[in-house]
């Protein structure tokens, strides 16, 4: 069993680990994929639709660059270092390792209605939907792949920062 101090060093060791360009290109790569995904999602859900007029772009610009701000810490950063951080092991060796990404990648998933059930300030409830904790799993697992593969927490923060600033500028955030 992981002691506290433990998850705490593993956290910071994925956090002050740097990146590969061969990391950030996989990244990309992924976010890609994550985009059409998103895409395929919006066509065939109606709960979740992408919004044409781009409120978070075409309104004030200020506040979207506070939004953008906000988001590399809560929810990218805040997130990623407990999720792929702290929780999940930092390679894949063995079946147990294996077993924690996937308990780890879950907790991701479940965090998103336990913040709608518990009041949490950044729930919303969309964060109910099944089409939306579908696309929060493959994010989550981009994410797993990704710290799995660079020893680094940067590209998982990185694609967390773009998925959320991308779903907030190109959505209601509600649904339609």
């Amino acid at each position: 069993m992981r002691t506290a101090s433990s998850l705490l060093a593993g956290a910071k060791s994925r956090l002050v680990t740097a990146p590969r360009s061969r990391d950030w290109a996989e990244a990309a790569g992924m976010l890609v994929l994550l985009a059409l995904a998103a895409t395929g999602v919006s066509l065939w859900s109606e709960a979740l639709q992408f919004d044409s007029s781009l409120p978070g772009l075409s309104g004030d610009p200020l506040s979207f660059l506070a939004l953008a701000a906000v988001a590399v810490i809560v929810p990218s950063l805040a997130e990623e270092l407990i999720f792929r951080g702290a929780l999940q092991p930092a390679r894949i060796h063995s079946w147990r390792a294996l077993a924690g990404s996937g308990l780890s990648l879950a907790a991701f998933i479940v965090w998103h209605p336990v913040q709608v059930w518990t009041g949490w300030f950044t729930g919303q409830a969309v964060f109910l939907m099944p089409e939306f904790l579908a696309m929060a799993g493959l994010l989550g697992l981009a994410c797993t792949i990704s710290v799995h593969r660079s020893g680094s927490l940067s590209p998982a923060v990185a694609m967390h920062w773009v998925v959320v600033v991308a779903w907030k500028a190109g959505t209601s955030g509600s649904p339609s």
